[in-house]
Order: structure tokens, then C-alpha cells, then sequence
């Protein structure tokens, strides 16, 4: 990713790979002022690394890396660690960032073809012990994410996916609350509206990414798969719209039809006795029901003031974040680096559970063990 005063259209990957050493100079260096015995730093190379927030172009396909361009862009790295006597570092380092032909974009989705990235599956060399890293995996079919993993494709990385199904939670909630509550509330939420004024009052987080007349514009600000209205949510007159629509949640039990039209997978839990849609209002005060709310929903992790029912249509994300299938096909090195996937993972939604905003893209810092939703 270029700097602001970099020449464009970018940058030759000889410097992409001096840049990172010196990255990884200084998070050595860094490294040495931390306590003994603190784990070892480990690295994900890399010159491939796509634009964040997905593809901005109409696109028709992705270029799979060549499989040639694996050894020459590891040779690269290994001579700017050396250059710097990070040696020791090399040897830690533990995945090559690559494209195997997976991204998405405003309206499109590229799918994972196995076929397509054979020949880069079996790139990587047999010394250094090497797993690939897949960046923009979001949207992929879970048999492709089974494919991808099997095909040494160990760290799958996605963004938006997370925020997207949020927003569609946001909406879902906010539809079953207009339905039900007219009349009965004293203030209905308007979450769309305070987030469509704060999007077209401050475009910058959108305008790059979006094409088309008006109307295509107005539909892509909501439902596009680049998910830019993710960088809305925070917006204090956003925040209070959806706090004016936690509050009626919280005060009215939803009616399991409006459920079942809205969030028909949380129905079915409904059914099932796995969720509760609401607290009981027979003998319990608002602050037994608030303990109630946030009891039913500690298992998930969710923010404590979100309905029972709002955490747990959030939580149905939780297979699309970790996008990691553990089977006896992979290889030892790449169930360890699954599970550290999804230990960092679990780590990212409990700091997401302590914040009053919806979980955001969590950019680790250089040298975390792997790097894992950050969308």
C-alpha cells in the first residue's frame, strides 16, 4: 500500500520489501524492551497485499499469483533481512501473503476456483515451512473457505463481512420495531435516516468506492459488500438513534412472527428454546430483566446493552469470521496457525464485547502471531 507521497500507480516490490524490513527492524528492536520470556514475534510477508475495503473497479476477474513469483518474492525478503542481520527474524517468519483469486467489490463477489490456484497451492517451498496468506475472503462459500484451507491457504482474512451483517442485524431490528411498536413508543428510532445524512454529509469514506446515478449511489451506501457505512456507526447522531432503538427492544417483547419475517434463523433458535426472545415481564423488575438480557447473552460476547436477540443475530457471524475449517487434511503447521487464528479471534470480540460501538477492523500490529479479521 502506497504512502501519500509515493509515485503511482505504485511501488516495485523491491522497495515494498526494503520498507518491510524495516518494519521488522523496528519491531525487533521494539521487542527487546519487552519483559523476559514474552512470546517470540512472528511475521507474514508479503508484496501482495490488495487495497483495504475491497476492490473499487467493476472488475470481471481476479489474477491468481503466479506460482514463480513465490520463490522470487521470498528470495527478496530474505535478502533485505539479511542486509539488516535479521536472520533470526526470517526463521519466524511463518506465512506469505498471495492472491488465489478470491476478492470482492462494490456488487460482485470472485469465488474461490481450486483449479485456478493448483499450481500456487504448491508454491510454497520446503524450506521455510510456509502457509499462505488469503487477504479479502469475505462472502466465500463455505465450502470454498474448506477448499481454501485444505489447499494450505491456512490464514484467511476478511473485513467487512463482519460489519455487513451488522448492519443487516441494525436494520432487521429496527424494521421489527417500526412494525410493533407504532403508537406504543413514545420515540421510534430512526437509525437509517441518521445514517443516510451522516454519509452524505461526509462522503470521504464512500465516494472512491461507489458508481452510478442516484439511486444505484443510494442503494450501494446501504447494501453494497464494500459495507462503507461501517465507518458511520460511530457517528454520535448514528449512536443515538440506535440506543433509542435498544432501549424499545428492551421495553417491548418482539412478536415472534415479526421474528420470524426479520431474523427467521432467530426464530428458529426461538423454537428450538436456545434463545429468548424476550425477558420475562411477569415478576421481574426492569433491572432484573436488564440482568436477564445481559446474562442470556455472556455466552456470545456481545455488547452487554444489546437485546438478547440483536447479540445473537451478530453472533451468527462467528463461522464467517473465523472462515477456518480444522480437519485432518491440513498439515500440524497449519491447524496451529488456524487455531491461533482463532484464539486472536475469540481475544478481538472480547475487546469488541467492552466497547459501546459495533465491532470494527482491528488492524494488528506488526509481529502479532497471525493476523485475523480486521475489517
Amino acid at each position: 500500500m502506497a504512502c501519500a507521497d509515493d509515485p503511482k500507480p505504485g511501488l516495485d516490490e523491491r522497495t515494498v520489501v526494503d520498507r518491510a524490513a524495516a518494519l521488522c527492524e523496528t519491531a525487533e528492536n521494539a521487542f527487546r524492551e519487552l519483559p523476559p520470556n514474552s512470546p517470540a514475534l512472528l511475521y507474514v510477508v508479503g508484496t501482495e497485499v490488495p487495497v483495504p475495503g475491497g476492490e473499487s473497479g467493476s472488475e470481471e476477474s481476479i489474477s491468481v499469483t503466479a506460482a514463480g513469483h513465490v520463490q522470487s518474492t521470498l528470495n527478496e525478503f530474505k535478502r533485505a533481512f539479511g542486509g539488516r542481520r535479521l536472520d533470526n527474524a526470517w526463521e519466524r517468519v511463518l506465512g506469505l501473503v498471495v492472491q488465489p483469486g478470491v476478492e470482492f467489490g462494490e456488487s460482485n463477489i470472485f469465488d474461490y476456483d481450486r483449479g485456478k490456484a493448483k499450481a500456487l497451492s504448491v508454491a510454497l517451498p520446503a524450506s521455510p515451512q510456509l502457509v499462505c496468506e488469503a487477504h479479502s475472503t469475505d462472502y466465500q462459500r463455505r465450502s470454498s473457505l474448506k477448499q481454501m484451507v485444505e489447499d494450505h491457504f491456512a490464514i484467511l482474512k476478511v473485513g467487512p463481512e463482519l460489519t455487513f451483517a451488522f448492519r443487516e442485524a441494525v436494520f432487521a431490528l429496527s424494521a421489527i420495531e417500526h412494525e410493533m411498536l407504532q403508537g406504543k413508543a413514545a420515540r421510534l428510532s430512526n437509525v437509517r435516516e441518521a445514517l443516510k445524512t451522516a454519509m452524505l454529509r461526509n462522503p470521504s469514506y464512500w465516494r472512491d468506492y461507489y458508481r452510478g446515478d442516484e439511486n444505484q449511489l443510494r442503494t450501494s451506501r446501504f447494501y453494497s459488500y464494500s459495507d462503507r457505512c461501517r465507518y458511520y456507526w460511530h457517528v454520535p447522531e448514528v449512536k443515538a438513534q440506535i440506543e433509542v432503538l435498544i432501549e424499545n427492544l428492551n421495553a417491548f417483547s418482539p412478536a415472534l412472527a415479526l421474528v420470524s419475517q426479520y431474523l427467521p434463523l432467530q426464530f428458529e433458535a426461538i423454537r428450538a428454546g436456545t434463545l429468548q426472545a424476550s425477558p420475562s415481564d411477569d415478576s421481574a423488575s426492569h433491572s432484573d430483566r436488564t440482568a436477564q438480557i445481559r446474562e442470556s447473552m455472556r455466552p456470545n460476547t456481545v455488547t452487554s446493552t444489546i437485546p438478547p436477540i440483536f447479540g445473537r443475530a451478530v453472533v451468527q457471524l462467528r463461522d464467517a469470521l473465523l472462515r477456518l475449517q480444522c480437519d485432518d487434511r491440513a498439515c500440524p503447521r497449519d491447524r496451529y496457525l488456524q487455531m491461533q487464528c482463532v484464539q486472536r479471534a475469540r481475544r478481538a470480540r472480547w475487546h469488541a464485547a467492552q466497547d459501546s460501538r459495533p465491532c470494527r477492523r482491528r488492524n494488528l500490529a506488526a509481529g502479532s502471531r497471525t493476523r485475523v479479521p480486521s475489517g
